[in-house]
């Protein structure tokens, strides 16, 4: 059975929280290579509520670097108007400062992987995310066109670099396809643990 935590949080105290959740939700990184996914639509400002906040990145980031993985790597890809400008999003909404220096452009390592050919027969997939032994995901909630709000399944999307993600929201036509392609692109690697950033939704 799936376990949730929600603990009370700013930004200025999300250290507490985040200790919290890898208490309850334990993740041996000894070792291992790990891949933080924060959300990061599109370059905006932090302060607007569209991506991962930069104080959630940055504590997860440093509880991360204490449990001795023998690589960090923090990536997404970015969609809407921002395909292909993984560091300029990184850098507008100061995650990229966040990051420490583990940031990655991962949208310039792709493997195509099968997929529902109900949308698209394969789907290219950053490599990182094949790679990695451990995935954090880091979504933002918020509102969305078609799924009203997002959450941990929705952060998977930016699995898949570049515009793709268009096509597929084409090819899924109506609002319920979208959800049903969004649990596909979930399913093709599930991460290890979330801690969603609804701080500010």
């Amino acid at each position: 059975m799936s376990k949730v935590m929600i603990h009370p949080a700013t930004y200025e105290t999300v250290r507490k929280a985040v200790d919290r959740a890898f208490e309850l939700f334990p993740l041996k990184l000894q070792g291992k290579r790990v891949l933080i996914k924060p959300n990061v639509l599109r370059a905006s400002e932090a302060r607007e509520g569209i991506v991962t906040h930069p104080a959630v990145l940055r504590t997860v980031v440093e509880k991360v670097e204490t449990m001795g993985p023998a690589s960090i790597v923090v990536g997404d890809n970015p969609g809407v108007a921002s395909y292909g400008a993984n560091e300029e999003s990184f850098k507008k909404t100061g995650l990229m400062e966040a990051a420490k220096g583990y940031y990655q452009n991962i949208g310039n390592d792709s493997r195509k992987v099968d997929f529902n050919p109900d949308f698209m027969s394969t789907v290219s997939l950053s490599r990182i995310v094949l790679d990695a032994d451990i995935i954090i995901s880091l979504p933002k909630f918020k509102t969305h066109g078609l799924t009203v709000i997002t959450g941990a399944i929705k952060n998977s999307y930016g699995f898949l670099p570049g515009a793709q993600k268009a096509r597929l929201h084409k090819a899924a036509g109506s609002p319920e396809r979208f959800h049903e392609m969004l649990v596909d692109v979930f399913r093709l690697r599930v991460p290890d643990l979330f801690l969603v950033d609804a701080v500010v939704g």
